[in-house]
């Protein structure tokens, strides 16, 4: 996850971006890169994830364009912030998608 990963950025209006997430070396938040949006904005703190959801399980990933072209085994949602925001990211393999799944909730759970 340090490494970071291009994992497909899906908005509420099912647009795709294609980005490069990483883990800060301090293992506490998530950033993605290129965007728009100033450095912090483009980033997700790991203390303000409340979960981490596998498979299609959000509104915007339960979508018909979605839902039908892509592996539920590649998706999943970060659940985020007091008023529970998705970040809804599709991994470019299921073993990819694992990796994050298993990484954030590991890190969550240490941070509670």
């Amino acid at each position: 996850m340090i490494n970071g990963s291009t994992l497909i950025k899906v908005k509420a209006s099912s647009r795709q971006y294609r980005r490069f997430f990483t883990l800060e070396e301090d293992l506490t938040a998530v950033r993605w890169l290129p965007s728009s949006k100033k450095s912090s904005k483009a980033r997700l703190s790991i203390r303000s994830i409340r979960e981490v959801r596998p498979g299609k399980n959000t509104e915007v990933m339960k979508n018909k364009e979605i839902a039908g072209t892509y592996s539920e085994d590649c998706i999943f949602s970060v659940i985020h912030s007091d008023e529970f925001e998705s970040l809804d990211l599709i991994a470019l393999s299921p073993e990819e998608a694992n990796i994050w799944v298993t990484g954030l909730n590991f890190l969550i759970g240490v941070n509670k």
